[in-house]
């Protein structure tokens, strides 16, 4: 049972990792490696193995049940409390004082959930059982850092050491290198990435052109895009940088702007499908996360159609863009999905599979306010009354209590 604990946190981390829309930080190419992610899985599990391993030891084998718990294992799939030790793990430096305030409201807020969820109907729970769950969330955030580190270039240079024994002078030096040396591809990425850390502007041509230039290494080119993200608007980006971009690194920049619904980018991403052949999963991702119906509703065929999800999750993952969705005007298409979820013959992914992804998505909308949220109650027991006593209404139950948890707590 205790791997379905692992399984949870494992696939959860992983996931926030992937998700372009919580790591504007250039991630996504490895060094050294020619596909996407092949070094983020294997350090991410080699520190999730070393840590679980000390977790495990180190716990008192009556309070270490906890995590092997169906209430604290459903917290675990459907709440966000991985999601959030992932954006504080990387906003935080290791051993800030402030881990443990947060580490401690995280471990409250998931016993008051398994107070009233946990199915011997508990009204209290041990310290020693609060000390594994503090433990547990404790090496996640361990293990975070410590891919974090592992993934991100390291940049060791004679050229670098000049510019940092002189702090006072390095943006000089850092503006001069950039427009007039010629610089190794780990000394480009470690200017650029100065640059973007300490916001100095006024490099946007540069960068563009870097991005666009083949000749520089994936991950050079994507900090350079992710430079241009930062600096530039949407308009700008989708005239000057995007038109010279391909691949992975077309769609890394494009979801940097999703949120703002442009039409400009999203008649990009469309001619960009229509361009270049077996892009429309690609295409509909994006437009999901777009909030863009009709991109909602072609994924919505095409799990119909496919009656499951691939065991593994995607780089651009449309379960995942599913759990994004927070626009009202798509809770019909929701619905669907949701009658999806409940017919007999589709089986859903084991972690993070349409059923999170639609309690995030329900809990996004219901989050909106008051209607929306009394919308969603409604829909969630139209559908119970309609399937009647069984295992279908429990999970249409469990969901429901999930999404007024997320929005209520």
């Amino acid at each position: 049972m205790v791997d379905v604990a692992w399984g949870i946190l494992l696939s959860g981390i992983l996931d926030s990792f992937r998700n372009n829309r919580r790591n504007p930080v250039c991630r996504v190419f490895i060094p050294g490696d020619t596909r996407m992610f092949d070094k983020l899985p294997k350090a991410l599990k080699k520190y999730m193995a070393q840590e679980w391993e000390n977790f495990e030891k180190w716990q008192e084998p009556e309070a270490k049940g906890i995590i092997n718990t169906a209430w604290y294992q459903r917290y675990l799939q459907y709440q966000m409390s991985i999601e959030d030790l992932y954006d504080y793990a990387q906003r935080k430096e290791d051993g800030k004082p402030n881990d443990k305030v947060f580490i401690k409201n995280l471990t409250d807020r998931a016993f008051c959930y398994g107070i009233k969820f946990a199915e011997e109907g508990r009204a209290e729970f041990t310290e020693q059982e609060k000390r594994v769950v503090y433990d547990f969330y404790e090496m996640a955030i361990r293990v975070i850092r410590q891919v974090t580190e592992e993934i991100t270039p390291k940049v060791e240079s004679a050229l670098i050491s000049r510019i940092l024994r002189k702090q006072e002078m390095a943006e000089v030096r850092i503006l001069n290198n950039l427009m007039y040396e010629k610089l190794e591809n780990d000394e480009m990425w470690w200017h650029i990435r100065y640059c973007i850390d300490h916001e100095i502007q006024g490099l946007e041509e540069l960068m563009v052109n870097v991005a666009k230039n083949g000749q520089w290494k994936a991950w050079v080119r994507q900090v350079a895009a992710e430079y241009a993200c930062r600096f530039m608007d949407v308009g700008t980006v989708c005239t000057e940088l995007l038109s010279g971009l391909h691949g992975k690194l077309f769609y890394w920049t494009a979801e940097q702007f999703v949120d703002t619904r442009d039409k400009r980018l999203k008649e990009q991403i469309k001619n960009y499908a229509r361009y270049y052949t077996g892009q429309e999963m690609q295409q509909d991702v994006c437009l999901v996360k777009m909030q863009d119906k009709d991109g909602v509703r072609r994924i919505c065929s095409y799990l119909e159609r496919m009656k499951r999800m691939s065991r593994t999750v995607e780089p651009m993952d449309p379960i995942l863009a599913i759990g994004e969705i927070e626009s009202v005007e798509l809770l019909e298409e929701l619905g669907r999905l949701t009658d999806l979820l409940i017919r007999d013959d589709f089986r859903d992914r084991k972690w993070n599979g349409l059923q999170t992804a639609l309690v995030s998505a329900l809990g996004r909308v219901a989050f909106a306010g008051e209607r929306e949220y009394a919308q969603i109650m409604e829909m969630m027991a139209a559908r119970v009354k309609r399937c009647g006593p069984g295992k279908k209404t429990e999970q249409l139950n469990c969901m429901a209590e999930d999404i007024q948890w997320r929005v209520r707590g």
